[in-house]
């Protein structure tokens, strides 16, 4: 897989098929609790994401994307997968202006695909009796 910001354009900011996958493998109850843990961390690297741009630290930038891009791919956070494996890429580089203009498309999506994929699990939570 190519991973660019055109790549990245090309895909969903949510693709429910992992999600499907992982729910043929684990169940229903293991993904909606895989899917909240995700979630949480995402969230914390995201601002992990924003703090590093604010500081222009390469080596934050790259861990942080590391980290994200392996889960988001996996929870169906397609877009947000290939800028952040991109921005990994640009820092292994030492590109520091390509990794933190990919970060920043992140920090744009990441609520909204974070988001999809909530909403997307909690159709596949059985309704509380």
């Amino acid at each position: 897989m190519t991973y660019t910001r055109a790549a990245a354009l090309e895909k969903p900011l949510f693709d429910p098929s992992g999600f499907d996958t992982l729910v043929v493998v684990a169940g229903v109850e293991a993904v909606v609790n895989l899917a909240g843990v995700f979630e949480s961390e995402a969230r914390k690297r995201i601002t992990h994401i924003e703090a590093a741009v604010n500081g222009s630290d390469l080596s934050a930038i790259e861990s942080a994307t590391h980290a994200l891009g392996s889960s988001a791919g996996t929870f169906g956070a397609q877009r947000i997968h290939i800028l952040a494996r991109a921005a990994e890429a640009a820092c292994v580089e030492d590109d520091a202006e390509l990794a933190i203009s990919l970060s920043r498309d992140i920090l744009e999506i990441a609520d909204e695909s974070l988001n999809l994929a909530t909403a997307y699990v909690a159709t596949l939570a059985p309704a509380p009796v």
